[in-house]
């Protein structure tokens, strides 16, 4: 992947034609364009899930737990934990995964939300279409079922030390350097990972590729909510950082593929090719965004947003 290049817009006419011309460029050469909007720029931590921003990252395991607890209803219609994850981040619930869309107005509209003195920024993702994902990829299965594991062995009782997420770094180290086959280190390290996995997919064999533990995925979910519907979203979801499993992996070129890896373990790295970064100056509002059909309602249509929208408007 390619360092991220930047630039600035200060209409919307500069917004459009700096989309145009950067979608144009990679049409016809196996690549999706995505767009996420951030309402402001973020520096280091920009494109870094809400589970790594919020320092939520230890207790991943029992936030999951507890807000499937306290929001079974709203789940009953998800079959998988990739579902489950999808409708977690669209409640605005800490997630391993970043909001993506096929919309740059949508993403705009997310650039522009915050009425603040910093200008937002929105991100175009180049990803190679043949790499991306459908919510039923086993690869997916495995990333999303790594929100079950603690943390580390401090993070339960003692049976839970080879369990954890730090032990899976560690362990991946041990694999490669005693050149263990792919069915003699899933049977001896991802027992406990396969179980969650098999929650989800019953008769998953088992075999899990090191490598896809560390990548990171673009997804097309389910459409299982209306914000998804409209917001035309998809998603990047982060495995585990081999470096340090506390940090997300950086989406910015700097994350290598790390030198241990032999060629024999696939690891699958990212789909991304390159990302531009815009920079929306003050001359762009929510006021001219709505002039193309793009509001609140159209992207938070529940009846409370709509609401609260229309008070305002017509107050």
């Amino acid at each position: 992947m390619g360092i991220i290049e930047k630039t600035s817009v200060y209409t919307m006419a500069e917004y459009v034609e700096t989309v145009e011309n950067f979608v144009s460029t990679y049409k016809n050469k196996g690549c999706t364009v995505y767009f996420r909007g951030e309402s402001k720029d973020y520096g280091e931590s920009a494109l870094v899930p809400s589970i790594f921003r919020d320092g939520l990252y230890k207790k991943e395991d029992v936030f999951y737990k507890e807000i499937m607890r306290f929001n079974d209803k709203y789940f009953e219609q998800d079959k998988t934990t990739i579902d489950h994850l999808s409708r977690m981040q669209h409640m605005v619930c800490a997630t391993r995964m970043l909001d993506l869309s096929e919309d740059c107005f949508t993403s705009l509209y997310f650039a522009l939300e915050e009425d603040s003195c910093e200008a937002g920024c929105v991100y175009l993702f180049v990803i190679s279409t043949e790499k991306i994902k459908y919510y039923d990829s086993d690869t997916v299965a495995v990333l999303a079922n790594l929100v079950k594991l603690p943390f580390s062995e401090e993070d339960g009782e003692a049976p839970y030390g080879n369990k954890s997420k730090t032990r899976l770094v560690k362990n991946a180290e041990e694999i490669i350097n005693s050149g263990l086959l792919p069915k003699e280190y899933n049977k001896k390290f991802f027992d406990y990972l396969l179980h969650h996995i098999k929650e989800d997919k019953p008769h998953a064999q088992d075999l899990i590729c090191l490598g896809d533990i560390f990548s990171v995925q673009c997804v097309k979910t389910k459409l299982n909510t209306d914000r998804i519907r409209l917001q035309k979203g998809a998603f990047l979801l982060f495995g585990l950082n081999v470096h340090n499993p506390a940090k997300a992996i950086p989406l910015d070129g700097s994350y290598k593929k790390p030198g241990f890896w032999r060629d024999s373990f696939q690891w699958t790295g990212m789909p991304i090719e390159k990302i531009l970064k815009i920079k929306i100056q003050k001359g762009l509002s929510l006021e001219v965004l709505e002039k193309f059909g793009i509001s609140k309602p159209y992207i938070y249509p529940e009846m409370k947003e709509v609401n609260d929208y229309l008070r305002e408007r017509y107050k």
